[in-house]
């Protein structure tokens, strides 16, 4: 899918990934652009924004990789090197350039520079390296970066060429703070609004819309949707942080998953700190609703997610809508309990409960009663737990190798219930931060993918 880049003459951005490597598995977000500018010689540099990205599938992310500074003109590429700039609190490991402002794409000379970075890393944090641009519930708070070009470079600018063909651009400093991410930008912002008690009452949203399908269209082939509810401390109004917080409803976004499955990816943002009340779902529900009258929805194929107290809403979708839901992703479980008569409405969606064998007892005896209660009408869980449970340091392959053996026994089994548990003390350094490694296991959403009416 193509980037959409800000149409800025000239700016300071922030990337992530390794250097020309291709844009695949990138998540972000757009919040506009402030920009400090100052005068070198005719020739104005602006701060444009900050571009964030998750850099690896196993951790929450939200890492700044790169700085993109756009020129008045062609900045060759062997004129600058890891040397010719500072960004406050990284280290500057190298330095490439092109004339398309897109992240990758390497070229002998350009108007853009891309400054690649790396944030020293502090042995105590490594592990849980987020929430670079996140102040907690409502609040967004973009990173501040502060860059210096440290010697004077020459351009190739047309009209403004000195004896020798160039113009020298001195050395300058500026600030960033805004941030510009692509995947999350190519998210459509939306707000859905119905009455309650003779009142206005609104929920912000996201959808993702599949490269071709921005119009809607009966002659397109229908597509699955992917229905993701996120924490309780992504809640509020800003109709960013659900997309930011990590890369749950990013990784169905992504290059690499859209080329394979692609979908639509629906995020609802609950207005306060919980999950699965009224009058939310109710806005959900009908948000949902609309937004399959509006696109060419696959009705067999309309999955649900939900992380921590999102599972309350994900749980309440699949119990409202339970004919149109053919699959369901429950991570970092903090439910409600469900009566005997709501397992029996939910019984044939096929669902995936995952959460920390010490995650705290009110979540766990949640994530317990779900599983009891579904035995206790004939649905039996297959369960990787106690000896069984997952070791959470496993990523990659082997943590892919866990989900199909658990896939496997469901099979023999022949039920459509899966319950996992991560050992003690394998997810650091928060128990509750399993669904970072659940929704990071390609095995587990190919899994979702496989699941039909």
């Amino acid at each position: 899918m193509k980037n959409k880049l800000y149409k800025v003459l000239l700016g300071v951005s922030v990337l992530a990934m390794a250097a020309c490597s291709p844009a695949v598995g990138i998540m972000a977000a757009d919040n506009g652009t402030q920009t400090e500018t100052q005068e070198t010689e005719n020739i104005t540099i602006e701060a444009v924004g900050a571009l964030n990205f998750s850099e690896t599938r196993t951790n929450q992310g939200n890492y700044i990789k790169a700085v993109r500074i756009e020129y008045s003109g062609e900045v060759d590429a062997s004129a600058v090197d890891y040397t010719s700039y500072l960004v406050k609190g990284y280290n500057v490991v190298g330095t490439y350039v092109n004339n398309t402002g897109e992240w990758g794409d390497c070229g002998t000379s350009g108007k853009y520079v891309f400054v690649l970075i790396e944030e020293p890393i502090n042995t105590e944090t490594a592990m849980y390296k987020t929430h670079t641009n996140y102040g907690g519930m409502d609040y967004y708070t973009p990173p501040t970066l502060y860059i210096s070009q440290l010697s004077d470079i020459k351009v190739n600018e047309e009209g403004k060429l000195d004896e020798e063909g160039n113009v020298t651009i001195a050395g300058f400093g500026m600030e960033s703070s805004e941030q510009y991410n692509l995947i999350a930008d190519e998210f459509q912002a939306g707000q859905y609004t119905m009455q309650v008690d003779g009142e206005d009452y609104s929920i912000m949203y996201r959808l993702f819309v599949p490269e071709g399908y921005e119009n809607g269209g009966a002659d397109l082939a229908s597509l699955p949707m992917v229905i993701y509810y996120h924490g309780g401390g992504e809640g509020g109004d800003n109709n960013i942080m659900p997309i930011l917080d990590s890369r749950s409803a990013q990784n169905f976004a992504t290059d690499e998953w859209q080329s394979e499955h692609p979908c639509f990816v629906l995020v609802p943002q609950n207005p306060i700190k919980h999950g699965g009340e009224e009058p939310f779902m109710t806005a959900a529900v009908q948000l949902i609703q609309q937004v399959m009258g509006e696109y060419n929805v696959d009705q067999k194929r309309i999955y649900t997610m939900g992380t921590s107290a999102g599972t309350k809403s994900a749980v309440a979708t699949d119990i409202a809508m339970p004919d149109q839901i053919a699959g369901t992703l429950l991570a970092s479980a903090a439910m409600f309990e469900y009566t005997q008569e709501e397992h029996e409405a939910i019984k044939d969606i096929p669902t995936w409960l995952i959460t920390a064998a010490d995650e705290i007892p009110r979540r766990l005896d949640a994530s317990e009663a779900f599983v009891d209660t579904a035995s206790s009408i004939g649905r039996e869980a297959a369960a990787n737990v106690g000896d069984e449970a997952w070791n959470g340091y496993l990523t990659g392959y082997e943590a892919e190798q866990l989900a199909e053996e658990q896939i496997e026994l469901a099979e023999q089994m022949g039920t459509n219930l899966l319950y996992t548990h991560y050992q003690v003390n394998t997810i650091e350094p928060d128990c509750h931060l399993n669904y970072l490694h659940a929704y990071n296991n390609t095995a587990i959403l190919e899994w979702l993918f496989d699941q039909s009416k």
